[in-house]
């Protein structure tokens, strides 16, 4: 099991250590390790044991022991060459660019004047300006140095050997440099003994000695002590740690001396700064918390249950993302307080029964306001034209006259009235006799002779123009036996003084079928009786309907002064919409053409389809709803002569007059405004 030490415990052996390492090497400098080991260059002894030094302009090496050469060159200033630094082994030297030369602390570089500049001195040649001598370099002449290595000087030149090597005798090759033959497994580099462990000297025939007597046991080889197992040491005065110390951990009598951060018997654990709180337990520099803490050293209390739904642990306690709420963010919350007495449930606010909303922000009455109504302090304010408890009624805009009644929002009128308010009184023969000979039904109606039609039997068959036999009285005008009077005259001849109401309808032609591929025709007529301005009609685009004749499909044609018929032939589905007619500046009423498509009177069979009211069968069928199988005989004989008229019998088949309701597809009486058509 490891041993665990106290704080006491480490600063004792931490002080213990510092002394150890700080006692002093006893002993005369002839008992000192320079011997221990090869310094390329030199050694000095220290309290401790033995250090490598080099000389100047060389650098010790990360080994210890050799020596580098210093590239001057290569620093800040160029070892104080003002121009140019060349580096040497161990040295370096200046130079001065050319029409300079070095001053005399070989540093700093001089201008040169030219005094004579045709005659320049050996080694420079003139300037192309002529004002000074410059320096030839004659590195740049090939071959000058051979397979030597140039190294151009001011006026000169020198030729020096590659780095390790040197000039033989005669000045001119190079050899390897040479040193005095080298003992006991000793290497020469650059001239020098490169001495193997344990040896010293100039040719390495020195062994090294041990500065200290080696202890427990150890015994000395070659300058160093060779300890017996369980001992370690410069002189075997240690014992071993077992296992060794790690995380740099010293080892002093055996037992591990480890750094503020580690700790164990061989310094592998990791020490948990400040430490674990709230009964965490350090494990190799992590805490381990108990599952009601966490954070690195166990300070923040931990929630539990784990917070969900995004919500985040805040010392011991669950904060909730905007929408949850629970002790652990578990439970949907609304985003906004319920009002007026709602509570939020699954996230959403359940109102009281008379508040809607969102947040129940809304009031509203029950049952529900209709038609635009706003509920205030529960009772339905309704909009314009509406009342009742919930606005259910709809209003008429005025009162309805002579008797109507309204009916959601539309004024019923008796017969012999029309207009929106039942304001306009139908012409009929009370006002307007019939002529020709014609009788004045009870409900207003004429009842013509056979030779005569029109609503007054004002039309002779024979195309006769029929005078008035009266004559018009107060300047009125005889037109087609109709008298046409002056404003401020009224009757049936003009014959009475005083206003008459202008009124307008549209009376739909006896037999009108709704159907596509039908013809339809609807008359306007007014008792408005300024010649000029007579009925005219406009389409369901709100565009003129010229007066044509019959070979149009779409065309009106004027009866009288205040009459014209608006005729459409052949229907189409698009012919549907809202038709107006105008008289004058004040006078319209609309109507609305439906169209219907026909429809058979009795379902096909057989898989047959109803086309425009007629049943189209499928091969093998025939009848008026395909009915009956074709015999074998009578197949035969339509495939030969191709006779399709066996399956389909549309004059037998249509009916229209069972899917014709005129009724419904005009109601001119509900869209009459005489007073509000300028």
């Amino acid at each position: 099991m490891p041993k665990i030490y106290s704080a006491t415990m480490l600063k004792r052996k931490r002080r213990a250590l510092r002394k150890l390492l700080n006692t002093s090497v006893k002993g005369s400098p002839e008992e000192v390790q320079c011997g221990l080991m090869t310094c390329s260059h030199q050694c000095s002894n220290t309290p401790t044991g033995f250090q490598c030094t080099c000389p100047s302009g060389l650098t010790l090496g990360a080994d210890g022991r050799s020596c580098h050469d210093i590239n001057e060159c290569l620093e800040q200033d160029q070892g104080g060459c003002e121009h140019d630094c060349r580096n040497t082994h161990g040295s370096y030297y200046c130079l001065c660019r050319t029409g300079f030369r070095l001053h005399s602390d070989q540093r700093r570089c001089t201008s040169i004047e030219c005094e004579d500049c045709d005659q320049c001195p050996q080694g420079f040649k003139r300037s192309r300006d002529a004002t000074r001598c410059e320096d030839i370099d004659e590195c740049l002449i090939p071959e000058i140095c051979g397979n030597l290595v140039c190294e151009n000087l001011r006026g000169s030149h020198r030729c020096n050997c590659p780095e390790g090597r040197q000039f033989a005798p005669d000045n001119r090759t190079c050899v390897e440099m040479s040193c005095l033959p080298c003992e006991n497994g000793g290497t020469c580099v650059l001239g020098q003994c490169q001495c193997p462990i344990g040896y010293m000297g100039e040719t390495c025939a020195e062994e090294r000695q041990c500065s200290s007597p080696c202890k427990n046991g150890g015994s000395c080889q070659r300058g160093i002590c060779s300890c017996l197992e369980g001992y370690i040491g410069e002189f075997c005065e240690d014992h071993v740690c077992n296992p060794g110390c790690l995380n740099a951990g010293l080892c002093h009598h055996g037992e591990c001396l480890c750094s503020d951060r580690f700790q164990g018997a061989a310094c592998e654990n990791l020490v948990c700064i400040p430490g674990c709180f709230n009964g965490g337990t350090c494990n190799n520099g992590t805490c381990i918390c108990t599952d009601a803490y966490r954070g690195t050293t166990c300070e923040t209390p931990n929630c539990l249950p784990t917070c969900i739904n995004g919500g985040t642990c805040v010392n011991g306690v669950c904060d909730c993302v905007p929408g949850f709420t629970g002790e652990h963010c578990q439970l949907l919350d609304c985003l906004e307080d319920c009002q007026n007495g709602g509570y939020c449930e699954y996230g959403r606010c359940t109102c009281p029964v008379n508040f809607v909303g969102e947040q129940c922000e809304t009031e509203v009455c029950v049952p529900r306001c209709a038609n635009g109504g706003t509920c205030q302090n529960s009772t339905c304010q309704c909009p314009e034209l509406f009342s009742g408890l919930y606005c259910e009624e709809k209003n008429c805009r005025e009162d309805c006259q002579n008797e109507g009644f309204c009916n959601e929002g539309v004024c019923e009128c008796p017969f012999g009235y029309i207009g929106e308010f039942c304001q306009g009184r139908l012409i009929g023969c009370f006002e307007r006799p019939c002529q020709n000979g014609g009788t004045c039904n009870p409900n207003g109606s004429c009842n013509c002779p056979e030779d005569v039609d029109g609503r007054f039997c004002d039309n002779l068959r024979t195309e006769v123009v029929q005078l008035c036999p009266r004559g018009c009285a107060n300047g009125g005008t005889c037109i087609d036996g109709i008298c046409i009077c002056q404003n401020g005259y009224t009757g049936a001849y003009c014959q009475d003084e005083g206003y008459q109401e202008y009124i307008i309808r549209i009376v739909p032609a006896e037999g009108n079928e709704h159907l596509i591929g039908r013809t339809v025709g609807f008359l306007c007529e007014t008792n408005y009786s300024v010649a000029e301005e007579r009925p005219s009609w406009f389409d369901n685009q709100g565009q003129p309907i010229r007066i044509g004749n019959a070979t149009e499909r779409v065309y009106a044609y004027e009866v009288s002064a205040n009459a014209t018929w608006l005729i459409v032939k052949t229907l189409h589905e698009d012919d549907e919409g809202h038709y107006r007619c105008v008289a004058g500046s004040f006078l319209s009423i609309d109507m609305m053409l439906y169209i219907h498509a026909p429809s058979c009177d009795h379902e096909c069979l057989n898989g047959g389809s109803c086309v425009f009211g007629v049943c189209m069968c499928q091969r093998g069928f025939v009848g008026h709803f395909c009915e009956e199988p074709v015999r074998l005989a009578q197949s035969v004989k339509m495939t030969q002569s191709v006779r399709p008229s066996q399956s389909v019998r549309p004059a037998q088949s249509v009916r229209p007059a069972q899917s014709v309701r005129p009724a419904q597809s005009v109601r001119p009486a509900q869209s009459v405004r005489p007073a509000q058509s300028v």
